[in-house]
Formats: structure tokens, sequence, C-alpha cells
């Protein structure tokens, strides 16, 4: 899997919940190789990848950001479906706030 084809993919929580799209990702170099370690997804993520200036990210700065970790990922198809018990209150704990990003 790349991460090209998992990109812009919507995001379904176990609960069926949905929290966005997948737009940008964490990762990790690991000797040779650059390994994935979460999804970023949701309208900050998006406006994150923008690379908009400061005054217009302050703007939207309510906008939430997911960080769910690789291992949540239960299915891939034409969404991405998140493991048993990644549900939306699990994933709250994963938004990242604005100072954080």
């Amino acid at each position: 899997m790349t991460l090209q084809t998992l990109l812009n993919k919507r995001v379904l929580s176990s609960d069926d919940s949905d929290l966005g799209r997948i737009y940008d990702f964490r990762a990790r170099r690991d000797a040779q190789d650059v390994l994935v370690t979460h999804i970023r997804v949701g309208a900050a993520a998006w406006i994150g990848r923008l690379r908009l200036p400061r005054p217009l990210r302050w703007l939207l700065r309510s906008a939430e950001q997911f960080d769910i970790p690789w291992e949540a990922i239960g299915a891939v198809g034409g969404d991405v479906q998140l493991d048993q018990g990644w549900d939306r209150a699990r994933c709250a704990a994963c938004v990242v706030r604005p100072g954080d990003r």
C-alpha cells in the first residue's frame, strides 16, 4: 500500500462516524526505510497542507485534526475503516490542538 492510495480517502471510525479525509501523515526513519506512524485526518490537516499564512490559519483555528495511529487502520477499500475500539470518542483523544500543529 502506498500513501498515494490513502491520500484523500474518507476515514470511518469503528462506530461508522465520519472523521474526515486523510490529508497528511507523520513518519519516522527506520534505517533506510520511512515508516508511517500516523495518518492526519480532518479539515485542519487540509489547511496545514495548504501552507496558508499565519493570519489565515489563526482564523481557521477551530478546525479539527486527528492524528490516528497507523495501527488503528482496520481495512482500506473505498474508505479507510478503523479497527474495533477506535470509535469517535477514542479518536477524540487524537485531536491535535492548534499549538501542536
